[in-house]
């Protein structure tokens, strides 16, 4: 049998359990964080859309009629 230091991992399984355990949940808190950061780019596209949408500017133009969005000079 092989024994010395590069050989530990055979005679312990649990370091492979724990190396396992360690790789899904970093799987997880990427998956995670990709989650939250597609969620938060989407949000801020719709709440951008939805300003633009209902902007004042965009009222104010509608009721007084494109005449009144030309500058006067």
């Amino acid at each position: 049998m092989i024994t010395g230091s590069t050989c530990d991992w055979m005679e312990d399984p649990g370091i492979i359990l724990e190396a396992f355990r360690f790789g899904i949940y970093t799987w997880l808190c990427g998956l995670l964080r990709g989650l939250v950061h597609d969620f938060a780019f989407v949000y801020q596209y719709y709440i951008e859309s939805i300003s633009d949408r209902y902007s004042l500017e965009t009222y104010s133009s509608l009721y007084r009629g494109p005449a009144a969005s030309t500058p006067v000079v």
